[in-house]
This record gives structure tokens, sequence and C-alpha cells, in this order.
């Protein structure tokens, strides 16, 4: 296939990005001034049971608050309408 190289004006069309979250007592309450318990956070951990849905996603909104920033998305190609 070659080398991939950004079409736009040397802009990338898309850039992947990983935001870990540590599901730790003492990362939790640092980085999101929570504290959770131990089943708390094993409940996190089950990402086959529905009935956890709605905690793993707020805390997933919460990370995506404290760790997301528009900084990590520079030099990426804005889409028409952005």
């Amino acid at each position: 296939m070659g080398k991939a190289q950004p079409p736009l004006e040397g802009l990338a069309m898309c850039r992947y990005l990983r935001y870990n979250v540590l599901l730790e007592p003492a990362w939790c309450t640092d980085e999101f001034g929570e504290t959770f318990t131990a089943k708390a956070l094993k409940n996190l951990e089950a990402m086959d049971e529905p009935d956890y849905i709605p905690e793993q996603d707020r805390v997933g909104r919460l990370a995506g608050r404290k760790l997301v920033s528009a900084d990590h998305f520079t030099g990426v190609a804005a889409m028409p309408g952005d």
C-alpha cells in the first residue's frame, strides 16, 4: 500500500488518541475528586454487565471533561462545517 500521506495541505485526516482511566482509588480521587469503593471500581470494569452502563457512562464523561483537551487535536484537518 505504501506510505499514507496527509492529503489536505499536510494535515492529517484523523488522529487516534486513547485516554486511560485508572480504576484505582487514589487515581480517581486525585483526577476526579471522587471516592470509589473497591466494589464500585470492580463494577466499572464489568463491560459485559448492562446494569453498570449508566455509571460507566458517567465516569467516562467525567474522564472526558477532565482529560480531553482541544489542544490534543491540533494539526488535524477540520471537517466541512466545523
